[in-house]
């Protein structure tokens, strides 16, 4: 109630002060015109006469313009027609004169009238124009949505000059409700006077709550403020899409990976199984001597190629519970130089035919790690260096 007062009020007085500025300027006119009167002819006073009127059109609108017109015709009729201090007209050429100047007087309010309304709405339409250019540009590159509500309400403050605004997004991935509010402060006791959904022709992603001082906004607000939300609305849906392209190169890249591992595996799979394989047959022939120095190495390839690919079987398995979600990393301090020389003592049989030279710095930090998987990332090092480095 005491916004819509004081809106009332501010109207009342736009309104009094250019009634009252039309009335004072016919006033003066009149005064100067009554003074210099013996000098013009009557012509020439009613062509004096529209200047006033087009001077109250252009600064405070038609409708000063038409009670302008009235004005003169008035006080033209009754100070400069004879007889004078009257409104009787007695002889036809001064009647014609009068009509002809007030329609004179009307036509010209009309026109400067829409004139000047024209220019106002073209002044306008730059102006939301470039707004929405500043948003726009504003917007472009953000991919976070703190960074576009924040954006979006200080702009709606920035161009309304809203109270207060409050950007509401739900994040649709995590189901999560985000807000941000300018200026930051508490959430207001009162109810907001506008809410303004953000949609595309998708999904609606949010809403924007204003707290303003006037009483309603004009529609050519309303429309710019609708544009407003939209663009906000479609920056937040250019978020998902974005996320969308980076899943499918991730599940692209993750694909062509899994292929590539699976085939490297499948080559790896059958070198042990081919040593096991041979070791066995060996032993079930009878051709090597139970006691001699051939059957302990092949046991020992036996044992050696059967850990192998235990750890190649346990590395599928792994990778398949890292791709449900199911294996995290057990973190702990651990010792970097410990678990290097842990795998390395594990894979010494694979490393007789390579020197292997440690150079660690004194006093190395534990470090927060899963001694397991960096086992595993340090045997995977191993094997490749086994593999291509020379003996």
């Amino acid at each position: 109630m005491d916004k819509w007062f004081r809106l009332t009020l501010h109207r009342f007085s736009r309104l009094l002060f250019s009634y009252l500025g039309t009335v004072l300027i016919i006033a003066a006119v009149t005064i100067l015109l009554k003074v210099v009167e013996s000098t013009l002819e009557i012509q020439i006073i009613a062509l004096i006469y529209l200047l006033p009127i087009l001077i109250c059109t252009v600064f405070w609108g038609l409708i000063s313009g038409i009670l302008a017109g009235l004005l003169a015709f008035l006080t033209f009729n009754y100070f400069f027609i004879q007889p004078y201090y009257t409104l009787m007209v007695h002889q036809t050429q001064d009647l014609i004169t009068l009509i002809i100047f007030l329609i004179v007087a009307v036509v010209l309010s009309q026109f400067v009238g829409q004139a000047r309304e024209a220019v106002r709405l073209a002044k306008k339409r730059e102006w939301n124009a470039t707004r929405m250019y500043e948003l726009i540009s504003a917007l472009a590159g953000l991919t976070d949505f703190h960074s576009i509500m924040e954006v979006l309400a200080e702009k709606l403050i920035e161009t309304f000059h809203f109270t207060q605004v409050e950007v509401r997004v739900t994040e649709r991935v995590k189901n999560e409700l985000l807000i941000f509010r300018t200026p930051k402060k508490e959430e207001p006791s009162v109810t907001c006077d506008m809410t303004v959904s953000m949609y595309t022709a998708r999904n609606t992603e949010g809403e924007i709550r204003l707290w303003f001082e006037q009483n309603e906004l004009s529609l050519e607000e309303t429309h710019l403020l609708s544009a407003f939300s939209n663009q906000g609305a479609l920056a937040i849906e250019r978020i998902y899409l974005y996320q969308s392209e980076n899943i499918a190169k991730l599940l692209e890249e993750s694909d062509r990976i899994k292929t590539s591992l699976l085939n490297s595996v499948s080559h790896e799979l059958r070198s042990p199984l081919a040593a096991i394989k041979a070791s066995a047959s060996s032993l079930r022939s009878g051709a090597v001597d139970w006691n001699s120095d051939a059957r302990t190495e092949l046991l020992a390839t036996v044992e050696e190629e059967t850990d192998h690919l235990n750890l190649l079987v346990g590395n599928l398995l792994d990778m398949s519970r890292i791709e449900a979600g199911a294996l995290y990393p057990k973190t702990q301090w651990n010792s970097i130089v410990e678990i290097i020389k842990s795998v390395a003592t594990k894979m010494r049989n694979l490393l007789v035919q390579h020197q292997v030279e440690y150079d660690f710095a004194n006093n190395l930090p534990l470090v927060p790690t899963d001694y397991v998987m960096m086992g595993q990332v340090f045997t995977t090092l191993f094997s490749n260096s086994i593999k291509y480095a020379p003996p």
